[in-house]
This record gives structure tokens, sequence and C-alpha cells, in this order.
């Protein structure tokens, strides 16, 4: 299946798809025979429908829309919408929760295991108020040498 790296592609050709939506043509249809996730196609339809920028964020972008489909004021596109995040396996906002929730607890792992073995680290959220702009999980104040190979991040 197409990824994210093919959105532009399908973005120039946004008014094309919508109009094919706008015919009577089904989201999660269109998405499977141009081989791009359902959410991705809706995504694309939003923003050229509501003339959204690209990648906006906050209430004002298409990801708001997809995650809230009864904010969309036409009934069959707010029906569509919600079909093809609702077929979608791979993408749309039930997946990023679910990775953001895997991530969150693999962090959580990381640290009870860090501390267990009594090795010594900063947390992301202890670099976050020291300002550094890169947060790593962990970091080790201290490098660590794990099968030889000198560890810090």
């Amino acid at each position: 299946a197409a990824t994210k790296a093919s959105m532009g592609r399908h973005r120039a050709k946004a008014a094309a798809i919508t109009q094919r939506y706008e015919g009577g043509a089904h989201l999660v249809a269109i998405a499977s025979e141009l081989d791009l996730p359902p959410t991705m196609l809706a995504r694309v339809v939003l923003e050229e429908r509501y003339s959204l920028r690209k990648g906006a964020k906050g209430r004002h972008g298409a990801g708001a829309l997809l995650r809230s489909p009864s904010l969309i004021d036409d009934p069959r596109l707010r029906s569509e919408v919600a079909a093809a995040v609702a077929s979608d396996a791979a993408y749309g906002p039930a997946v990023d929760a679910a990775r953001r929730l895997t991530g969150l607890q693999q962090e959580l792992v990381l640290s009870q295991e860090l501390r267990a073995r009594g090795i010594p680290f900063l947390s992301e959220e202890q670099l976050r108020e020291r300002g550094e702009a890169k947060t790593p999980d962990a970091l080790l104040p201290v490098p660590l040498l794990v099968r030889g190979r000198q560890v810090r991040r």
C-alpha cells in the first residue's frame, strides 16, 4: 500500500479525486483503486473540499475533521469520512492513539529497567525542563559499554 511518501502525488490530483467523490464514488472504493489508505484519501478530499492548508494543525486542519467527523457539515461526506477512518487499519486517529500508547508503555518499561539496574538517567521530561532541543526517552549522563560499544542515548 502507498504511504505518506506518496501523498504529494495524490495531493496533486486532489481536484480530480474530489470530483470522483462528488460524482458519487465512495471514498473507501477510490482509496482501494489508488492503493492509498482510506484515511489519507479522506484527508486529501477534506483539504480540497474545504480549502484547508496541507498539514494544518488544530481545529483548522483536516486532522480535526478526521478525529471528529461530526464536525463535517455535509452528511454524505461526514458518513464517508467516518467509514474511511473506521476501515483503515494502518492510519487514522485510532491507530495514532494506539501507537502513542505503545510508545508511552515502552518508555515506562525502559525507565523501570534502568531504575531496577541502578543506571542513572535523565528522563525526557527532565530534558524538556532543561530546555534541551533533543529529548530521547532516556539520556545516560555517563556513557555505558554495551557489548563493547559506548551507549549514551
